[in-house]
Formats: structure tokens, sequence, C-alpha cells
């Protein structure tokens, strides 16, 4: 029977177990003594054990060890999945895979359901059993191996023993255990996933792993201070969306279980669950009041320091003139010194919120059509060229048939409505656009597009140039895609697919996105919690 952490020791005896088998198998093949077959495993293939036992020690910390629930319910017990673990082992004879894992699991939770941590927590416990018999097995052959037998090191055709078999199968399942996705394993076995996958909007399964998983959290968390099962959070959480489903009133936001789980509705989860924690209140708060703590610190740190010159002033005897001129030339550094060292405690001490995302990487959805434009100008014919690349690089870097680039473009200023140059650099630049749509697109996908501004009057500035310059090229495209007039007085494209636009990302003239960032930023922006 294991301790209640035997994890350090226990790991020690097994590296100090692998490391004698392989030096006292590595001196006997060298010696040509004859050794076992399952000593070429070993000698072939240690780094694997070696690397599993390294994986269990970073995988299963003390506090994590310690919250997984025992047999029997013995605080000093052995863990419950470890004993799962065992018996999937044993009965497969150490030779593994990922079917039979899952279909034990499943089997073993029509009685009694395992909860998240112990579900990832398996494949470290399978490590560890597998390592233990591995280890019973190399021990047992060096104890009966020959010590003075000369002869070929070992003949592989030679039929192997029972101890030969669990170290060549020990080592198969270590390399299966080291190679396999368990994150498809845990959504495949976890109940608690099943149970939320019922999302009345059916959003859940839509969303990508990391989202998915701080749901779960979140369940695990509620399971924990409640002292409920975690299948039963997971329930409470879907019950209260379908109920606002139900409600014409509620918010569209109400009908996801995300609502509930990481966004405003907590609150009404946690008083479904009867768990009214004064910790959570105070973290309410502290959302709701962000900006006045932050900006009140800010301030009352400003004030003490701008207090700290003051007040050394006055114990020099200044006079009130000199202390009102030291308080206002001290004003300033001290509301710096604040303010940086504000950013840096809030940087330290306050984790960032993760905004939830939908899984996007197998393609854009239609109804997320987005358009990915540049605001620049159209100066010269090498900056032409320079722009066409870039929008070039940021489709094959980015590309989803419902995922469009467009250039947003103006003349520079200009004395005069139109210039000599104009329109060579303007047929430049759409004979460019067409070129990119005939090498990438489609009959059913043109991806590129083109909007060029005309030079409007602007008295201020004495000059005929484009409305607000950026950011009125953004305002007015914003115009466009709602039907609006605006002054694009060029547009090439499949001006059919402009009404369908929902999202648009702006970019920089001199920006390269991440390749598929824009799918993640979609996704971000497309999840019912995000949405304005």
């Amino acid at each position: 029977m294991l301790a209640r952490f035997p994890f350090q020791s226990r790991l020690d005896h097994y590296a100090a177990q692998v490391r004698d088998a392989y030096n006292h198998f590595g001196i006997s093949s060298k010696n040509r003594i004859a050794v076992p077959f399952a000593a070429e495993w070993l000698l072939d293939n240690v780094y694997i054990v070696q690397r599993a036992i390294a994986q269990i020690r970073h995988d299963m910390p003390k506090t994590y060890y310690r919250q997984l629930a025992t047999l029997g319910g013995d605080d000093d017990g052995e863990p419950r999945v470890l004993g799962v673990a065992r018996q999937i082992v044993e009965g497969a004879g150490c030779l593994l895979d990922l079917d039979r894992i899952t279909v034990h699991v499943q089997e073993f939770q029509h009685e009694t359901p395992l909860t998240m941590g112990e579900l990832w927590a398996l494949p470290t416990m399978l490590r560890l059993t597998v390592v233990e018999k591995l280890c019973e097995a190399v021990g047992r052959l060096a104890a009966t191996e020959p010590q003075n037998e000369v002869g070929p090191v070992s003949d592989p055709v030679a039929e192997m023993g029972p101890q030969e078999a669990v170290v060549a199968n020990a080592i198969l399942s270590l390399r299966m255990l080291e190679n396999q996705d368990w994150k498809v394993f845990f959504e495949s076995a976890s109940q608690v996933d099943e149970v939320l996958r019922t999302d009345p909007v059916g959003f859940y399964s839509s969303m990508d792993f990391d989202t998915r998983d701080r749901y779960r959290k979140a369940v695990e968390g509620l399971a924990v201070a409640t002292g409920l099962e975690e299948t039963e959070v997971a329930r409470a959480a879907v019950r209260l969306a379908e109920e606002a489903r139900q409600l014409a009133s509620a918010s569209p936001r109400a009908h996801h279980i995300g609502f509930y789980l990481v966004d405003g509705g907590r609150t009404d989860l946690e008083e479904n669950l009867d768990y009214r924690p004064l910790g959570a209140w105070l973290r309410r708060r502290r959302h709701c009041c962000s900006i006045s703590l932050f900006l009140g610190a800010i301030g009352l740190l400003t004030l003490s320091l701008g207090g700290i010159l003051i007040a050394y002033a006055a114990y020099g005897d200044a006079g009130w003139i000199c202390l009102v001129a030291t308080g206002m030339l001290a004003l300033v550094p001290a509301a710096v010194m604040a303010g940086d060292l504000v950013n840096a405690l809030v940087t330290h001490f306050v984790a960032p919120r993760r905004l939830p995302k939908m899984d996007f990487s197998e393609g854009i959805p239609a109804d997320c059509r987005t358009m990915v434009v540049v605001p620049s100008m159209l100066t010269d014919r090498v900056e032409i060229e320079v722009l066409l690349r870039r929008l070039e690089q940021h489709h094959m870097g980015n590309a989803d048939p419902h995922l469009s680039f467009a250039l947003l473009t103006d003349f520079p200023d200009a004395p005069h409505e139109k210039m000599p140059d104009d329109e060579d650099l303007l047929t430049q630049a759409e004979a460019g656009v067409r070129d990119l749509n005939q090498r990438y697109g489609s009959p059913s996908s043109r991806p590129f597009y083109l909007f060029h501004r005309r030079r409007q009057w602007n008295k201020a500035e004495g000059c005929w140039m484009g409305w607000e310059r950026k950011r009125g090229k953004l305002a007015e495209f914003d115009r466009l895609l709602r039907g609006k007039e605006t002054t694009f007085e060029v547009q090439v494209g499949d001006l059919d697919v402009v009404p369908k636009i929902r999202y648009v990302i702006t970019l920089d003239a001199d920006t390269a996105p991440p390749r598929d960032s824009a799918h993640a930023l979609i996704g971000t922006l497309a999840h019912p919690l995000n949405r304005a």
C-alpha cells in the first residue's frame, strides 16, 4: 500500500532501479555475457523510461495528489484513480492502447463517476503503474541472470519469458502514453463535458478547447466549494440557461451556460447552489469597481509621495509659497512614479482574464464573414507594389473562403482635387487587385478588394484631402457596409459580398499578423459572451 504522498521517494527508488539495471546489463553485454532479451529493450529504450519518470514528477505535485479521492475515503489511503490504473495495466498485461483504457474507464464510471481531476491524473497513474511493473520485472531478471555464461549477447528469435514480455510491453506502453493526445481522451470520458454539451444554444461544442476547459474548471471549483458532485453543478448551469431561453425578457447572453459559469450570471448559479461566499462577493466587487480601485490607488499614492516632499520642505522651515511650489513641482513626478508602481503591482498580482473563443480553426462560418482592411495612401508606384504584396501575404497566412482582404485608399493631400499622377496610380492599384483575384480567386470567391475615396476640400487645412484621413476611411467603410452613401468612388471586387460582412479587422500598412491569427480573432468576436 502506498503512503499518502509516495511520489518523490518512490520515483527516486524506481529511477535508481532503472539506472542500476541499465548499468548491470550494459556491463554484461560489453563482457559478452548472455543477457535476457528484455535487457536489449531496456538498453535501447532506457531514455523512454527516464522520461516517463520525469513526466510523473512534473505532472503530479503534492497538492494535486492530495486532492484526489481515495479508496474507502481514508485520508491516508491509495488514490482511487491509481487503483483504476492498476486494473487497466494488469488486465492488459502491461500492453496498453487507448481503446482499452477508454472502455475500462467508461465501464468503471457506470458505477462510480471519476472527477475531472482524476481523469487528468489517469495518464500519470498509468505511467506510474507501468514503470512499477517494469522495475519489478527488470529486478527479477537481473537477480536470475547467469553471471559467467559467455556466449552470444542474446538471441532475438528466442521466445520471451513472462518477465521479458512485461519489459517489452511496458516500454511500448510508455511510448504510447507519451504520444497520446489526452485532451481527446478526457473529453470523451468526462461526464461533466457530456452534461455541458447540452448547452441550450449549442455553443459549447463549437468553442475552442481552452474555453471549454475554463468552463469545466469553473464547474470543478464550485463543486469543491459546495461539496456537490461536479455533474450536479454542470446540470444547474444548463438548467438556468434553459430557463432563461424560455423567457422572452432574458438577454441572449443568458441562454448560454458560460453566462453562469464565467460571466455575469455567476451570482445566479451560486445562489441556485445555495453558495454565498464572502470571497466571491469581494471578487465581484473588485471587477465592478476595478477602474475606481486602479485610479484611486494611483491618486492615493501620488498624494502620499507629494505629501512626503511637502513635509520634508516644511521640516526645513520653508514658507507657504515654497510649500505650494514644492507640491506643484512634485505632482507630475509623483503621479508618474505612482502610476508605474501601481501598474507593476497589478501586472504581478492580478491574473489576466482571457476572453472565451469559438473554434474556427477548421474554417470561418458564413454568418461570420469578415474583411481585413488596410487603410493606406496611394503615394507612388513603389508604395502601391508594397501594399499589394502585403495584402497577398495577409491572404496566404490567413486564407479562408469567408475571409476577404481590402485596401482602403486615399490620395495624398493636394492643392487641387485631381493631380496629374492620380489616374496612373489608381490604375496600377486596380490592376494589382484584379491580378490578385485572378491568381488566388475562384468562381465562387474573389478575396481581394480596393475601395478608393475621392478628395474633398478641407477649409481648415486649406487643401484637398480624404475626409478625416484614416479615421474617416474606417468610418466611411462602416457606412458602406450598411448600404449608405460614401465617397468611395472606386470599388473593385465582388461587391455582392460586401453587405454580408459581419466583422472587420483593421491592420496598419506595416503590420504582419501571425499565421491563422484572423481565425482566433474572429472566434473571439463571435463568442456569445463577447458580442456587443
